[in-house]
């Protein structure tokens, strides 16, 4: 958002600068589109769309679309 990352917390939110690239690298975290990275430890649920595609619910009720490009690479980690 305007140049800026931003990241969410069980309870808050925070802005940096750094680009999602480089949260990407770190241990523990997927990339399921274009614009988000989630932590593999916060994933509640997956939910399948009408359309072939999913969406995932995270412990803190944040919800998001698993993009089709990233879609094959989370099947294949959680073996769905």
């Amino acid at each position: 958002e305007n140049g800026r990352t931003r990241l969410y917390t069980a309870d808050a939110s925070f802005e940096t600068p750094k680009h999602l690239r480089e949260f990407e690298a770190l241990t523990g975290f997927m990339r399921i589109s274009k614009f988000c990275i989630i932590s593999l430890e916060t994933i509640k649920r997956f939910d399948p769309m009408f359309s072939g595609s999913m969406q995932v619910t995270l412990k803190n009720g944040l919800r998001d679309y698993i993009s089709r490009k990233y879609l094959p690479d989370v099947k294949k980690h959680f073996g769905l």
